[in-house]
């Protein structure tokens, strides 16, 4: 769990060395996420191994373009480029992280209305492991999260390291989890 709280003066000067935007996602989108999901570190952990059609990408996406789902999603920039895609989502009954239940979220006292979770992934194939992601992470929460949102939550898979490394380096502590292979942090 991390608590939303401010960055380090020295945290400022690293990000603001890097030039990231969140731009709200939009239609014509789509055709990004299309192809990112065919690079391997993306269709593996964030796709899940699952060969995406356009269909598919537009059955997730596009009700949440349309106001049928409150997921609010974002295409990451970094300078004028379009480099990965982010969203943060209310906690509720149907929509927990994939590493932890409503039911035992509340036995833990998760306050489900100060809590989000979020989901990202850099698409831009040379960016992926080059130490981007943590001041993503940071900027995202900084300026795009409600400031009522104090508790974040991001459930990777256990076995992908980078990605665990990269959001316990942001300050993502473990929390308990189901016993299956998401863990939540």
């Amino acid at each position: 769990i991390l608590t939303a709280d401010r960055l380090s003066g020295r945290e400022k000067a690293i990000n603001k060395k890097i030039k990231l935007k969140f731009r709200p996602l939009e239609l014509d989108d789509l055709k990004l996420i299309y192809n990112w999901f065919k690079v391997p570190e993306i269709n593996q952990w964030y796709a899940q191994g699952k060969d995406w059609s356009m269909a598919d990408i537009e059955a997730k996406y596009k009700p949440r373009l349309i106001g049928n789902e409150v997921v609010p999603s974002f295409i990451i920039k970094l300078d004028s480029k379009c480099i990965g895609f982010i969203q943060y989502y209310l906690l509720s009954k149907g929509s927990m992280p994939e590493g932890l239940s409503f039911e035992d979220a509340l036995k833990k006292k998760v306050d489900i209305n100060t809590s989000v979770g979020i989901d990202l992934f850099i698409g831009d194939e040379p960016l992926i492991g080059h130490g981007l992601g943590k001041s993503i992470i940071r900027d995202f929460i900084k300026t795009v999260i409600p400031k009522n949102y104090v508790t974040i939550f991001i459930d990777p898979t256990q076995s992908n390291v980078r990605a665990v490394k990269a959001y316990k380096k942001v300050g993502f502590k473990e929390y308990p989890h189901q016993g299956n292979d998401n863990i939540c942090l």
